[in-house]
């Protein structure tokens, strides 16, 4: 620190406002309930010293038991077997080869691609071809040419080039291995091969789309990157789960992706190559799961339950991959990083709809809300589900923006905080204002006493030179029209969920013990029942405590509760005892707390599980809570025990 920023801090320090900060901070870790909220290792320990321990203790006469030989046999089995040599060898193979290959590959795919589309076209001109299926063509062909002016191997180019190295070991932690010293020259008959499996690929273009084929390859590459490192796959899913939109069945491919890495890393731990440690927060979240598992099976809802069940369980198992896999500093900042660049890219796209016309207006009161134009849904086809998704990812950006050490950065996070917040306030969802502003609060309480006297001054300055253009426009009306129907209950979306909640509270009170079971067929079939006259189609609670209450019962509810408590207090803990060492995993439990508590709120007017890749990023918060709590303890009890 030099010596101007030690003055300013000690001007600072000085100031009433800066006091009342600091008493405020000091206030939420001491007494009775600081004490509560930060007693996680005490929670831990016993957990550690109870039942889980004398399991451990069997571990030693397990080892040589029946089982473990049979383990054992199976693993070198396994690491020995011929299909692994020709994995391992074809990935090398394909690593090592020369650019020339692909080029050949490329270029003969796209002009039989073209070509085919043009015998579509003369022989049936009814068919008209897509237009991306001609870009695809184009761009293949347009891709061959430098591939062919290349004489280096592929893994040569990717330690060679700034993007690629970037997006292969910087972005998703895949370490790509160093080219051998004398590569092997590729002989001229694997070009002809090239350019054959390119015609024949490109031929199939007339009964296959071209974009099938492209996707197939995609997932080829990226069953062979996460086998190798599931930590790409948990990466590549978490910065996927907004964007999938635009393919069909967003779902289903995002429970593909994290199913796949799951079983990537379940090989593993078997192998021996990761090993992992449960902790309380780590069972009580299995517990849910099979809350949640049971609760499809035994259903009012049948089959439907049950699938819907299966994908709720099947999103869960980021939490465990989270807290398994995300064990380093850099693992940490690129799964945030991917958190933000994603929920920055679905908020352009959420603008792009503002700008061109293209919003949600079904769900919005014309009578109330005249002056609202429209909202919009960016990927999430429910303004109010993109509301819910901005506020728990916003935290991270900001995150970014307060311990950034280079301007470039601290620009960089900014514009994303700006194009986010933008975003949020054309969604005009309230729950997720009011989420935001409590998720704001409660990053500056608890990331530093200074930030409140430091942001106060600013944000005033800001409004003042802004109140100007802002002072008299549509915009701020609105919002504040928004507000204002929260109290005055003038709209009709406030009265529905209010007639909702009531017979929702019926149906809790008759099934309390066992619920009803998960998803919209089950609340369908029971709500009907106790419906007050009018509304008698809702599909769910609109209110997440009150949906878990009543599908999964008391029980599944008060598992839920003290799982997200638990984790909650592991990361407030950290916090707490926080030093020099554990910033980066501090300003990480900070954020995550934050939008954590944000869409919790916003849950209280709304079932924000209702999509199903909420439900997949509410999970991603808390394991990412969860994965920065534990290193940072661990760094700590490292440090003291040396």
């Amino acid at each position: 620190m030099n010596f101007n920023t030690k003055k300013l801090l000690s001007i600072l320090d000085s100031s009433r406002i800066v006091r009342f900060s600091k008493r405020c901070y000091e206030a939420m870790f001491s007494g009775f309930f600081g004490s509560l909220l930060t007693n996680y290792s005490g929670k831990q320990k016993l957990f550690e010293s109870g039942i889980w321990s004398r399991s451990r203790e069997e571990v030693g006469s397990w080892k040589d038991s029946l089982p473990s030989r049979a383990r054992r046999a199976m693993i070198v089995s396994y690491e020995n077997s011929r299909i692994l040599r020709i994995l391992s060898s074809l990935r090398d193979w394909l690593f090592c080869t020369q650019m020339k290959f692909y080029g050949f590959l490329f270029l003969y795919f796209g002009l039989c691609v073209v070509l085919m589309n043009l015998v579509k076209r003369f022989a049936f001109p009814e068919d008209m071809s897509s237009a991306l299926v001609w870009m695809v063509g184009a761009m293949s062909i347009a891709m061959a040419f430098p591939m062919l002016a290349s004489g280096k191997s592929l893994a040569r180019n990717i330690h060679e080039s700034n993007v690629l190295s970037f997006l292969f070991e910087k972005a998703l932690g895949c370490s790509v291995d160093e080219p051998r010293e004398q590569e092997d020259e590729v002989v001229k008959g694997r070009y002809f091969i090239a350019s054959l499996v390119g015609a024949l690929l490109g031929s199939l273009s007339y009964f296959v789309s071209p974009l099938y084929m492209i996707l197939g390859a995609c997932a080829l590459i990226f069953a062979a990157l996460v086998y190798r490192s599931p930590r790409t796959g948990v990466i590549i899913s978490v910065f996927a789960a907004p964007l999938l939109a635009f393919l069909p069945s967003p779902s289903i491919i995002l429970a593909l992706l994290v199913l796949y890495t799951f079983l990537c890393t379940c090989i593993k731990i078997f192998l021996g190559k990761l090993s992992v440690k449960l902790e309380i927060s780590d069972m009580f979240v299995a517990i849910f799961m099979v809350v949640m598992l049971m609760a499809g099976i035994v259903s009012a809802g049948g089959v439907s339950s049950l699938r819907s069940a299966a994908i709720y369980v099947c999103f869960m198992m980021i939490y465990f991959m989270i807290v398994w896999l995300v064990n380093t500093k850099g693992m940490l900042e690129r799964i945030m990083a991917a958190l933000v660049i994603s929920g920055t890219l679905t908020s352009l796209y959420g603008l792009y709809q503002k700008f061109t016309g293209n919003m949600e207006i079904g769900t919005m009161d014309k009578d109330a809300f005249s002056g609202i134009e429209g909202r919009v849904t960016a990927t999430f086809e429910n303004s109010n589900m993109l509301g819910v998704f901005i506020i728990m990812v916003f935290p991270f950006a900001l995150s970014y923006l307060f311990r950034a050490e280079k301007a470039l950065s601290r620009i960089a996070a900014l514009i994303s905080c700006a194009v986010m917040g933008l975003c949020l306030i054309y969604t005009w969802s309230r729950g997720a204002w009011i989420g935001l502003i409590i998720a704001c609060l409660l990053f500056v309480l608890l990331y530093n006493h200074y930030v409140l006297p430091i942001l106060m001054p600013t944000a005033l300055l800001g409004i003042t030179l802004l109140w100007g253009k802002i002072g008299g426009s549509g915009l701020l009306t609105n919002l504040i029209g928004r507000f204002s129907s929260i109290v005055t209950m003038s709209d009709t979306s406030s009265v529905y969920r209010l007639g909702i909640w009531r017979g929702a509270l019926k149906v809790a009170e008759r099934y309390w013990f066992t619920g009803i079971g998960i998803g919209e067929a089950a609340f369908r079939s029971v709500y009907i029942r106790y419906a007050e006259s009018g509304i008698e189609t809702a599909v769910h609670s609109h209110n997440l405590f009150l949906q878990i209450f009543i599908e999964t019962g008391a029980v599944g509810f008060a598992v839920f509760l003290v799982a997200i408590i638990l984790c909650i207090k592991s990361g407030l803990e950290l916090i707490k005892k926080s030093t020099g060492d554990t910033h980066a995993e501090k300003a990480v439990c900070v954020a995550a707390v934050s939008g954590l508590v944000a869409a919790l709120v916003q849950g209280m007017t709304d079932n924000i599980w209702f999509n199903y890749r909420i439900f997949f990023m509410f999970w991603v918060t808390l394991a990412i809570l969860s994965a920065a709590s534990r290193m940072g303890r661990n760094r700590i009890r490292s440090k003291s025990e040396y």
